[in-house]
C-alpha cells in the first residue's frame, strides 16, 4: 500500500509539529522544498543502529517501532505516531543512531536531511531557536537521565527557568558585593583591620548566597512527555517536590508574560486540569513549551479517534472477508514478585514500610515518623534506669517509695511506645489493581477509610520538605480526585510510591481501552450479522 501527499499537505503537517513553530507560511514552504517523502512497508529498516544520524525523520503516517538491539533482538520498543520525531541525533554533529527504526505497518515518512540545517538555521532564526531548545532537551535528559521515564514514554521538551531571571535577581547582590569589596579596600588603605576582617566575611557569606541560587535555580526542571506534563522543583536541604497532569485530564495550556518577560522571552505557562492548574513559572520562550503541550494534548486526542477508526475498519474488512473478527492483544499483568521493592526491610517485619502481597501494596508511614513521636519517651526511660544505676554505684539509699515511682514512670513510657509503634504500625496506604486506600485506625479507637478508583486520579504530586525528608528520603504523596484529595502522608521514598500509582493508573485504563475495543467488536459484529442475515432472508 502506498500513502500519498501533495505539497499542500507536507505544508500543513509541517504546520502543526512543534520544531516549525513561530514559523510564517513562506518560510514553512521554503523547509517544505528540503524534505523528502518516503513509503515504507511493513517490517522495512527506516533507521539503522550505529548508522550516521544524517537526518531528522517525522512520521506523517502509519505505524514505527523504536528499539534498540541487542543480540539480535530488540530491547524497550517505542511505538510512534503520526507527527512524531525520531532520528534527533543529527542535531548533534558527528553523531550516531542510538536506536532502530523499524516499519511496523505501511508508513510515509517526512524526512529532512542535516546537510540542510546550516543554511536554514542561517536565514530563519526562529527554526534555529527552536532546534536550540530541542537540543538542549535532549542534552538535558541525556545528563539527567530519569529513572521516572516509563517504558514507551518519550520526552519532547525538558527545560528550565529561564537564565535571565536568574541574572536579574543578582542584580542587586552584585551591587552589595561591589560596594562590601570597595568598603573593604578602603578599610584595608586606612588599616582598619577589624573592617576588613568584616568585609570579607560579608563578601564570602554573600558569594556562597550567590552560589546557593544558582544551584537552586538549576534545580526546577519542566518537562513534556508524550503522557504527562511535568515539574520537578528542589530547594537544597528544603524542599524536593514533582508535580504532574496527564494529557488527557488537561483543559487548556496558557501563556502570561510581564514587560520583563516580553523583552527576554521568558514567562509562565499555566496548565489548566480538571482540578485546577500548575503553573510553571518563568519558563525560556514559555510560546514554543505551550506549544508542544497543546499539540501533544491534541495528538493524544486524534489518535484514540484514529486506533478507533482503524479497528472499526478491520472489523468490517475481516467480516465481509470471511474471516475472524480481530481481538484485543492481552497483556499480562506484572506478576508480583516482578514489581519492584523499593523500601528495603529494617529489623525483621516489624520496621517494614512497603510489603505487597499480589496485586496489593501496602505503605506504611516512614520510622522516622515513629522515632520522632517517641523517642523522648526512651531517653527518659534511658535516664531514669541510668539514674537508679548511678545512685547505687555512689551508695545512696533510693527510698522504695521512690524507686517504685521510678520503675512505675518506666512502665508507663514503655507502654506509650509501645502504643506509638502501634498507632504508627496502623496507619496505611494501599494500592490495588484499581483502588487506593487512606486507613487511618488508632489502636484504641475508631478507624477512618476512605477508597477512591484509580481510574478516577486526574493528578499526582509528592513533596519532601526539611532536611530530615531529604537525608531519610520521605514525604508526602498528594493524590486528586474529583473534588477531593488523599494524602499519603510520610512515606518512605515518595516518588516510588507515585510511580507505582502511576503504572497502575495506566495499565488499568489500558484494560478499560481493551474491554471497550472488545465490546465495540462484539457489537459491530451483531451489527453485521443481522445485516447479512437481513439480506439472505429478502424483504419480508
Amino acid at each position: 500500500m502506498r500513502l500519498d501527499m501533495d505539497n499542500t499537505a507536507i505544508f500543513q503537517f509541517l504546520e502543526q509539529s512543534f520544531l516549525f513553530n513561530g514559523l510564517d507560511d513562506e518560510d514553512l514552504r521554503y523547509i517544505a522544498s528540503f524534505v523528502l517523502v518516503r513509503n515504507f512497508q511493513k517490517d522495512e529498516l527506516i533507521v539503522q543502529q550505529g548508522s550516521r544520524a544524517d537526518a531528522i525523520h517525522i512520521l506523517a503516517a502509519g505505524k514505527v517501532q523504536l528499539g534498540k538491539a541487542n543480540d539480535g533482538k530488540y530491547s524497550s520498543p517505542t511505538m510512534l505516531v503520526p507527527g512524531d520525531i525520531f532520528g534527533e541525533n543529527a542535531l548533534f554533529p558527528r553523531e550516531v543512531n542510538r536506536y532502530s527504526a523499524i516499519c511496523y505497518a505501511p508508513a510515509m515518512v517526512i524526512t529532512l536531511p542535516r546537510k540542510y540545517f546550516p543554511q536554514l538555521v542561517r536565514e530563519m532564526p526562529i527554526f534555529r531557536e527552536n532546534l536550540l531548545h530541542y537540543q538542549s532537551s535532549l542534552i538535558l535528559l541525556r545528563k539527567k537521565k530519569p529513572s521516572w521515564v516509563n517504558q514507551g514514554e518519550r520526552v519532547y521538551a525538558f527545560t528550565q527557568k529561564s537564565p535571565v531571571l536568574f541574572l536579574l535577581k543578582q542584580l542587586v547582590p552584585t551591587l552589595v558585593l561591589l560596594v562590601v569589596s570597595a568598603s573593604g579596600f578602603f578599610a584595608y588603605q586606612s588599616e582598619v583591620w577589624w573592617a576588613v576582617i568584616a568585609c570579607g566575611l560579608a563578601f564570602l557569606v554573600l558569594l556562597a548566597v550567590d552560589f546557593w541560587q544558582f544551584i537552586d535555580w538549576q534545580n526546577d526542571y519542566y518537562i513534556i512527555t508524550n503522557q504527562r506534563v511535568i515539574w520537578l522543583e528542589k530547594v537544597i536541604l528544603l524542599y524536593d517536590s514533582r508535580s504532574e497532569a496527564s494529557l488527557e485530564n488537561i483543559l487548556a495550556v496558557n501563556t502570561e508574560m510581564n514587560l520583563f518577560g516580553r523583552m527576554f522571552d521568558f514567562g509562565n505557562v499555566i496548565v489548566k486540569t480538571y482540578t485546577g492548574q500548575i503553573k510553571l513559572r518563568y519558563v525560556r520562550r514559555p510560546h514554543y513549551f505551550a506549544a508542544i503541550a497543546e499539540q501533544l494534548v491534541q495528538r493524544n486526542k486524534t489518535s484514540g479517534s484514529a486506533v478507533d477508526k482503524e479497528r472499526i475498519r478491520q472489523t468490517l474488512r475481516n467480516k465481509l472477508e470471511g474471516g475472524d473478527l480481530p481481538q484485543p492483544a492481552q497483556t499480562k499483568s506484572m506478576p508480583a514478585e516482578a514489581m519492584p521493592t523499593r523500601q528495603k526491610e529494617l529489623l525483621g517485619g516489624w520496621f517494614k514500610m512497603r510489603t505487597q502481597d499480589g496485586a496489593t501494596i501496602t505503605y506504611h508511614k516512614h520510622i522516622f515518623g515513629f522515632i520522632r513521636d517517641s523517642y523522648l519517651y526512651a531517653l527518659g526511660i534511658v535516664g531514669t534506669v541510668g539514674a537508679i544505676f548511678f545512685w547505687e554505684m555512689i551508695g545512696y539509699t533510693i527510698p522504695l517509695w521512690f524507686y517504685m515511682v521510678l520503675i512505675s514512670a518506666c512502665v508507663l513510657m514503655f507502654l506509650v511506645i509501645i502504643y506509638q509503634y502501634w498507632d504508627w504500625r496502623n496507619d496505611i496506604y494501599q494500592v490495588t489493581a484499581d483502588q487506593i486506600f487512606d486507613i487511618d485506625k488508632k489502636p484504641l479507637g475508631d478507624e477512618d477509610r476512605k477508597v477512591a478508583q484509580i481510574e478516577n486520579i486526574l493528578s499526582t504530586e509528592y513533596k519532601r520538605n526539611g532536611i530530615f525528608g531529604l537525608v531519610f528520603n520521605f514525604g508526602t504523596v498528594y493524590i486528586k480526585v474529583g473534588n477531593s484529595e488523599f494524602n499519603f502522608e510520610d512515606v518512605a521514598d515518595p516518588p516510588s510510591v507515585q510511580q507505582d500509582i502511576i503504572q497502575r493508573q495506566l495499565g488499568l485504563k489500558k484494560k478499560k481501552a481493551e474491554k471497550t475495543a472488545e465490546a465495540e467488536n462484539d457489537k459491530i459484529s451483531e451489527w453485521l450479522r443481522a445485516y447479512h442475515q437481513h439480506v439472505q432472508d429478502g424483504p419480508e
